[in-house]
């Protein structure tokens, strides 16, 4: 799970570094308007474990961390290096990962 959104995040990431630089191939871009397709691929592997509402609710707090956004804020208001942005977006996966597992149990 985490290793997905690590993945997902990182090609978002490189995609919105090189859109910069002008390098990217427009057809293969993952475009704005495709985070609900790619944050469902990201919580796929939930299908079988947690209920649907769980699994949105994750999907949605993932889409506050998923993107170029964070940075901005992140370098903005914290003044954060790159490595720094990427390690407290893995934490807070981490801790909306944990707090689904939390939630499951309880409606079980």
């Amino acid at each position: 799970m985490k290793g997905r959104f690590k993945a997902a995040l990182q090609v978002s990431l490189q995609q919105w570094a090189a859109a910069r630089s002008s390098t990217i191939n427009e057809e293969k871009r993952l475009v704005r308007g495709h985070r609900k397709d790619i944050l469902a691929m990201i919580v796929e592997p939930m299908k079988d474990d947690f209920s649907p509402e769980i699994i949105e609710k994750v999907k949605r707090s993932f889409s506050f961390i998923y993107g170029s956004e964070v940075f901005l804020v992140m370098k903005d208001i914290w003044n954060m290096a790159n490595a720094e942005v990427i390690k407290i977006n893995q934490w807070i996966a981490t801790a909306i990962y944990n707090q689904a597992i939390k939630d499951n149990e309880k409606n079980q």
